[in-house]
């Protein structure tokens, strides 16, 4: 059976013109390893094929990218151990975590300090920030 097409290019081209030292990708997802962080089960939307930490660090390096954003998809809902698992492996990275509407202000911000992840959001509105340190 053929492995499932990804939602990405797998092998893009390296920029025509070299990024800047510390350059950014702002939001961006991971999806599973299924077998690790499997799916919600009540899930809008199922991606055709896995998007882990290890392939988007390969992609930013091939790119040139050197920091980023990782936000949270509806795919694990409130679950955010794939994104978390993705910022214990990188400090150059930063999150945006997915919490139910009813989640206390205060429990946010504890989450915040207590993981990597600088803001959260619920449903579909951002609450909070995102904001990548410099270097």
């Amino acid at each position: 059976m053929a492995e499932p097409k990804p939602s990405f290019n797998p092998n893009p081209r390296k920029p025509r013109i070299k990024l800047p030292a510390g350059a950014c990708d702002t939001h961006f997802h991971v999806f599973g390893p299924r077998a690790r962080f499997p799916f919600a089960a009540d899930r809008s939307y199922t991606p055709p094929a896995d998007a882990p930490k290890e392939t988007l660090f390969a992609l930013h390096k091939h790119l040139g990218i050197e920091r980023g954003v990782v936000v949270q998809s509806a795919v694990h809902q409130f679950d955010n151990t794939a994104a978390a698992d993705l910022l214990a492996a990188n400090r150059n990275y930063r999150g945006v975590a997915l919490l139910p509407a009813s989640t206390p202000a205060a429990d946010g911000r504890s989450t915040s300090r207590t993981s990597t992840q600088t803001g959260r959001r619920s449903g579909r509105s951002a609450i909070g920030s995102a904001r990548v340190a410099p270097r």
